[in-house]
């Protein structure tokens, strides 16, 4: 379940990974597309392809949430055990 309509990545790929693409990740009842790449300074970058779930998706290079969605995400994420 995603209680606040939202879905936050956070990918780690190993150094020998430059580019990792996920379909079809069931989330729901729906599905979702990901891309993610590393970029040459280390960072992570992700593509959100096809989103059935009507779940927003935050992450590096994604939209970024609002001051208010950031704060219940932190909120909600410190939250858990």
């Amino acid at each position: 379940a995603a209680p606040l309509g939202a879905v936050l990545v956070e990918p780690k790929l190993p150094p020998w990974l430059p580019r990792a693409s996920l379909a079809g990740i069931r989330l729901g009842a729906g599905r979702l597309d990901l891309n993610v790449d590393r970029r040459p300074n280390g960072d992570m970058l992700c593509q959100v392809g096809a989103n059935s779930t009507g779940l927003r998706v935050f992450g590096p290079g994604l939209q970024a949430p609002s001051p208010a969605e950031a704060e219940a995400l932190r909120a909600y994420v410190g939250s858990l055990p």
